[in-house]
């Protein structure tokens, strides 16, 4: 179901499914804001006059998540709460993961990773020792402490 304003733009949106259902508000100078539910989970997401997402809050049953994102629609960053613990991801421009600090029952961590999305530096805890580890091109370990 579609609402329109005195202007003739598209306003308000109502979907309904036999999968999802959800809103859409559309504001002042096209900006709009989605509330969606399905299967998985609750959605609310943000959106900027370019129809861009640039906020993004999720609950789903792999837990509550929320993602901001640049003017060219990349992931920048995140913050994400698992059954193992909470994680604060920072993405580059084009998308990329590079950084993660992340907690669980074990330890504690933050890992860099280069722009393959492989992990070359990492510092942590566990409940041993404090860990310490840097990592070639190829995964291989060049340096660990202890």
């Amino acid at each position: 179901m579609l609402f329109f304003g005195a202007d003739g733009k598209e306003q308000a949106a109502i979907i309904t499914g036999p999968a999802s259902s959800g809103i859409q508000l559309s504001g002042p100078n096209g900006k709009k804001a989605g509330l969606m539910i399905t299967d998985d989970g609750t959605s609310l997401g943000f959106y900027d006059a370019k129809e861009m997402v640039r906020a993004f809050l999720a609950v789903t049953k792999d837990g509550p998540s929320l993602s901001l994102y640049d003017a060219g629609g990349n992931p920048r960053t995140s913050v994400s709460l698992a059954k193992d613990g909470p994680a604060f991801t920072l993405f580059d421009n084009s998308g990329s993961r590079r950084a993660s600090l992340g907690l669980t029952r074990s330890g504690s961590g933050l890992v860099f990773l280069d722009s393959k999305d492989e992990p070359r530096a990492s510092l942590g805890f566990t409940q041993d020792a404090p860990l310490l580890m840097l990592l070639d091109s190829k995964g291989q370990v060049i340096t660990k402490l202890p």
